[in-house]
């Protein structure tokens, strides 16, 4: 009976373990690409960006080059881990009318902007960039959990 019961014990343990998460799944694997992507990703929103007061200081492109289904959402998480505090603009979602497949989210803290543009043509491969500035006003946020570092 004692080996049955140390039995059951085990599988309860092994069963209630929290998963395992592979590091990929939690950082996505993305590889840096030249200022001048960051730009032409930019230049498919610069009008929205020049009409919101927006002045972008430093802007950075990716490419995520992988092929897991969870890898768009992966690239969200990270963009929000590398800007805590920031939140999404209200009505601060936009699609590209010049480039196909290219949208941008605003997220703002104060005075401080930043975008996650992304070009998603090359399904699952997403190039993106990180644009960051200031604006003249202080522009409305939609309420988010992001205000502490993870």
């Amino acid at each position: 009976m004692k080996p049955i019961l140390t039995l059951l014990l085990a599988l309860t343990l092994v069963g209630c373990a929290p998963a395992m998460t592979s590091p990929e799944e939690e950082t996505p694997e993305v590889s840096s690409l030249p200022v001048e992507t960051a730009q032409q990703l930019q230049s498919a929103f610069q009008e929205v960006l020049v009409d919101a007061g927006i002045t972008v200081q430093q802007k950075q492109a990716f490419k995520y080059s992988g092929s897991a289904a969870t890898g768009f959402t992966a690239l969200i998480n990270l963009y929000y881990k590398k800007h805590p505090g920031f939140c999404p603009v209200v009505e601060g979602f936009f699609i590209s009318s010049s480039r196909p497949n290219t949208y941008m989210t605003l997220t703002a803290k104060g005075k401080q902007v930043s975008a996650f543009v992304y070009d998603q043509s090359e399904k699952p491969a997403v190039t993106y960039a990180y644009l960051e500035g200031v604006s003249s006003q202080v522009l409305e946020t939609r309420p988010c959990d992001n205000d502490q570092v993870k």
